[in-house]
């Protein structure tokens, strides 16, 4: 359960980059995701009432612009 109120959460996580390194179009796609997240939650569907909501795409799915961005750090193999 998360704890009611703003700003009382802290999110850690470890990734690639120093983070004064991280380059900064990353770090918005990584936000735009968790602002999906905080929105949209899991749901595909959800409805109130008569009031029915269907999103496109899971919040965790990435769109193409996001895809564009990102792919210019992708490494070859």
């Amino acid at each position: 359960m998360w704890p009611i109120g703003r700003q009382n959460v802290t999110v850690t996580y470890t990734h690639g980059y120093a983070e004064v390194d991280l380059p900064r179009d990353v770090r918005m796609v990584a936000l735009s995701i968790a602002s999906r997240l905080v929105v949209q939650g899991v749901a595909l569907e959800e409805s109130v009432g008569p009031v029915r909501m269907k999103y496109a795409n899971a919040a965790t799915d990435l769109t193409n612009g996001e895809k564009m961005i990102l792919g210019k750090y992708r490494q070859m193999r």
